[in-house]
Formats: C-alpha cells, sequence, structure tokens
C-alpha cells in the first residue's frame, strides 16, 4: 500500500510540473520597440516583424516602431527591402529594439546614372534598384503596372481602364501641372514623358529609380518629379539565342455583389417612404388586389397591364411620340422581366489577355544583334 500511494504521488508530482511547463511554453506577452538600420540609424518605416513558424505578423510604422503579441521564448523573423534579414530570439524583457545591416550584395549593385555606372555603394544619392526577372513575373501591358510594389516610396495609381497606364509618383505631388517621372531609355530621355506604353517591358535589362533632387544635377529641371532610367536588352557574342514566351488569362471582379430582384426592390421602396411617412407611389409597379405587384406589361406612359388585360393589343406593338390622336395602341408595350438583370455581371465582363513574345540575339566580337517583337491582346 505504501509503495502504490509513493508512486501515486510521483505521477502527480511530474503531471503538476509538465502542466507548468506547458502553460508557460504557451504564455504570450505584449512586445514593443523599434526596428533601425545600422547605416542610417533611422527608424524602418514598412518593416516586416515575423514570429517563427506562426502566422502572426505587423509592419513597422512611419517611425520604425512596432507592437506584437507573441508566445514566450519565441523567434521573431524581421525583414525589409535593401537590408539583410534576421531573426532575433524574444526575451524576458517586453521591449526589444532591433538594428539591421544594409545589404552588402545590393551596396554592390552596378547602378546607372546618367552617362556613366557606378556601384551602388559609392553614390549618396537615393537610387532603387528594380529586379526586373521579379517584374516580368506579373503579366502586364505596361511597365508601370509592373513597377507597383517593387519600389520603396514610388507610388502607383491607375484609372481603372483596362489595359490603362499607371500614374507613377516617385516625391509625391509637387505642382498642379505634370507630375510624371523622367523616362529616360539608354540614355535618352523619351519624348511623351507621361506614356511609356510603346516599350516592351520583355525587352529591359534594368531599371534604376533616382528619386532624389541630386538626378537634377544631370537632368536638369526635368528630374523634378524623380527619374526612371532604362537599359534595354543587348545581343551578346556567343551562340545565337531564340526566346519565345506566351501566356493567356483574363481578369474579373474578385466578388460580384448580390443585387436585389425587382420585388425586391420594390419592398425597398415601400420602407423608404413608409420611413419618410408618405405614401408609396410608383410609374413601375401596379396596384393588384390592394397589392403592389410588377406587371407583366408595360406600356410607356401609362404604366403597366398585367397578362390577359384586354387593353394589351399584340397587334399595336408600336410607338407614337404624338398620343393626341390615337388610344392606347399609339404606345410602345414591351414585357417586363420579372426575374431582373444584374448590370455589375453584364458589366464587368471577363477582360481576357493574350501576350506573345520572341526575341532572337547573338553576334560575335565584330557585332551583336538583337531583335524581339511583341503582341499583347486586352
Amino acid at each position: 500500500m505504501k509503495k502504490v500511494l509513493a508512486f501515486s504521488l510521483r505521477a502527480m508530482m511530474l503531471a503538476a510540473f509538465m502542466g507548468l511547463m506547458v502553460s508557460a511554453s504557451y504564455a504570450q506577452k505584449k512586445l514593443t520597440g523599434k526596428v533601425t538600420g545600422g547605416d542610417t540609424g533611422g527608424g524602418l518605416s514598412g518593416a516586416t516583424i515575423k514570429v517563427k513558424g506562426a502566422s502572426t505578423a505587423v509592419t513597422t510604422g512611419v517611425d520604425g516602431s512596432y507592437s506584437i503579441t507573441v508566445p514566450n521564448s519565441s523567434t521573431l523573423q524581421v525583414s525589409f527591402v535593401g537590408y539583410d534579414a534576421a531573426e532575433v530570439k524574444v526575451g524576458e524583457s517586453n521591449i526589444l529594439n532591433i538594428v539591421l545591416q544594409a545589404s552588402q550584395s545590393a551596396l554592390q549593385t552596378v547602378v546607372v546614372t546618367g552617362y556613366g555606372t557606378q556601384e551602388r555603394r559609392s553614390i549618396t544619392g537615393s537610387v532603387a534598384v528594380v529586379d526586373t526577372k521579379e517584374m516580368t513575373k506579373y503579366a502586364a501591358s505596361n511597365i508601370a503596372d509592373q513597377l507597383q510594389g517593387k519600389v520603396p516610396g514610388v507610388q502607383m495609381s491607375t484609372s481603372g481602364d483596362p489595359g490603362s497606364s499607371a500614374f507613377v509618383r516617385i516625391r509625391g505631388i509637387g505642382t498642379i501641372n505634370n507630375n510624371e517621372p523622367l523616362y529616360v531609355i539608354d540614355g535618352v530621355p523619351v519624348q511623351n514623358e507621361s506614356n511609356i506604353n510603346f516599350l516592351n517591358p520583355n525587352d529591359i535589362e534594368s531599371i534604376q529609380v533616382l528619386k532624389d533632387a541630386a538626378s537634377a544635377s544631370i537632368y536638369g529641371s526635368r528630374a523634378a518629379n524623380g527619374v526612371i532610367v532604362i537599359t534595354t536588352k543587348k545581343g551578346k557574342s556567343g551562340t545565337s539565342k531564340m526566346t519565345f514566351d506566351v501566356y493567356y488569362g483574363n481578369q474579373s471582379p474578385a466578388k460580384i455583389p448580390t443585387m436585389l430582384s425587382p420585388l425586391q426592390f420594390l419592398e425597398v421602396q415601400q420602407k423608404l417612404a413608409a420611413g419618410q411617412g408618405i405614401p408609396f407611389t410608383s410609374n413601375i409597379y401596379i396596384k393588384q388586389g390592394g397589392s403592389w405587384v410588377l406587371p407583366d406589361f408595360a406600356v410607356r406612359g401609362l404604366g403597366g397591364f398585367l397578362a390577359g388585360d384586354p387593353a394589351v393589343n399584340p397587334a399595336k406593338y408600336n410607338l407614337n411620340l404624338d398620343p393626341t390622336g390615337g388610344g392606347v395602341g399609339d404606345y410602345l408595350i414591351l414585357q417586363t422581366n420579372k426575374a431582373g438583370t444584374n448590370w455589375f455581371k453584364e458589366v464587368f465582363q471577363p477582360a481576357w489577355q493574350k501576350n506573345y513574345q520572341m526575341s532572337a540575339s547573338g553576334g560575335s566580337d565584330k557585332g551583336q544583334f538583337f531583335f524581339s517583337g511583341n503582341v499583347y491582346d486586352h
């Protein structure tokens, strides 16, 4: 009996210890702090902080500050464009400041500035380099759409028209006139700075965005809204190469709202009239047996009729703009659509896209060539 009792006590103590360990491992706390750049010491706005192995994530504010609820003894994964990602262990303190180091690979990137090239680490101005491989993964008809979300500090917006170009704002809106940046393609400013849809995105080798006022020393006042420098692909010595790319797809609304039927619309109108304390009247619906209903036939200017009404004469389905000389048959008689029409769905039909891209390149030490063609239908 004593042995059994001693074993039971050991089991209870072990279960209590395991319970404490489990509750301690799942305990959470609110963690605050600030993410700064090791090269500047300033706060990094928009840095992503994610709990490793979980879906919990937040982004830093304008000054680099953040607040997140995390489990004890968890690990945070911190990332920001242009900086090396870091993993930080959560300690006992509720305050955790994180310093990210600038990416060395980004600093060694060769950047096209004006009429020459430099390594990025030797440039004092604000320059952003776009990864063209990532950019071309997004199917679009123009470069501006593909730059969305790829360059920090560059804003994009569209008019909403299918196939329309995006409005690019590098340093915000500085004038009531033209706020478009200056596009420089292979060292030559384009004639129409607000529209570069003529350039095939698949022909681009590199893109640099000059964001600060230092670019004015090269391009003058035209660079007041920033500069986008584009270098196109060129032929290379060696084996000739031919590529062919094609994609086919469509654009459609992610969610179509539920539309009211004619009878549901009648109920809404009646409730609106009752809420205002006024009698309900309509030139579309008719009163039948004390209730308002949608008629089977409508006559322009004279209300509607139900099926079987003697006034509905199929032989007189015509329109007379001068009703003074005739009867009901001088008006246009129409059959109503009691099921209703989802006009949102009718207007927003799928927008099909087809894109065909072919290029050929090659050459030798004496000369190189690069030819390309593109067909885009939206």
